[in-house]
């Protein structure tokens, strides 16, 4: 479980800390330009993936009261990504490595977020 450390910063379960790894030694390799934004795409879509399997887990675990609340949060969380991705793009370019950084890095620390609060509603369900 990923969890907020008592030195403001995350302490990750082992899926989000292979991913975080895949995404530091990519921005240290050396690469084309073009190599590099190809990479970091692909490494964008495996947290977006991520990300979508962390809310399908919230909603599907979470009571039925909290169901709706579950979806709310994921929606809000996606337009507020979608309103981000569009001022990073006007910023640095449509085309920017910087736009898919810091998508990476915004779904990396939803996911993080998602992945605490997921795995306490499996464990206060007994299962």
């Amino acid at each position: 479980v990923c969890i907020y450390g008592n030195s403001s910063e995350w302490v990750n379960c082992a899926v989000h800390a292979d991913l975080l790894e895949m995404t530091r030694t990519l921005r240290q390799s050396v690469m084309t330009d073009g190599d590099y934004l190809r990479s970091i795409r692909q490494i964008r879509a495996l947290w977006q993936s991520e990300l979508e399997a962390l809310y399908d887990e919230w909603i599907a675990n979470a009571p039925a009261e909290e169901k709706n609340f579950a979806r709310l949060s994921r929606m809000a969380f996606l337009n507020h990504m979608a309103a981000q991705e569009n001022a990073w793009k006007q910023h640095y370019g449509a085309d920017s490595h910087e736009v898919t950084e810091r998508a990476c890095r915004a779904l990396s620390e939803q996911c993080m977020q998602l992945c605490g609060m997921a795995c306490s509603i499996e464990y206060a369900d007994g299962e």
